[in-house]
C-alpha cells in the first residue's frame, strides 16, 4: 500500500512542461483509464483520505464522474466500507455543483 500511496501522490503533484510565464502544466485529475476510473477512484477505493480530500478540495476534480461500473468516488468508498471518507465526499458533493449539470 505504501508504494501505491507514493505513486498517487507523485501523480497528483506532478508538474510538467512550463507554459506561459510561470504556469506549469499539471496532471489532469479527471483523466481516466480503460475502465473509466480516475486517479481519485483508485485513491477512494484504497481509503487514501488525505489524497482524495486534498485533490477534491484544491483542484477541478469532478466529484460526479462515474467509472464503467457507474460508481462515483463516494460510491467507491461506500462499497469498500470506508465510512469516514464516504461521509467527507458526500458532504463535498452536497455543497458542490455538478459540472455537467443535471445528468
Amino acid at each position: 500500500m505504501h508504494h501505491r500511496d507514493d505513486c498517487l501522490r507523485m501523480m497528483q503533484w506532478w508538474t510538467g512542461t512550463r507554459l506561459e510565464q510561470s504556469d506549469y502544466k499539471s496532471a489532469d485529475v479527471n483523466a481516466n483509464d480503460s475502465s473509466k476510473s480516475t486517479l481519485l477512484h483508485y485513491a477512494a477505493m484504497a481509503d487514501m483520505k488525505s489524497c482524495v480530500e486534498v485533490k477534491t478540495l484544491w483542484s477541478k476534480a469532478d466529484l460526479f464522474v462515474e467509472n464503467e461500473d457507474h460508481l462515483t468516488l463516494c460510491d467507491c468508498t461506500e462499497r469498500q466500507h470506508y465510512k469516514e471518507l464516504a461521509l467527507s465526499l458526500e458532504s463535498q458533493t452536497v455543497f458542490s455543483q455538478d459540472p455537467a449539470g443535471d445528468r
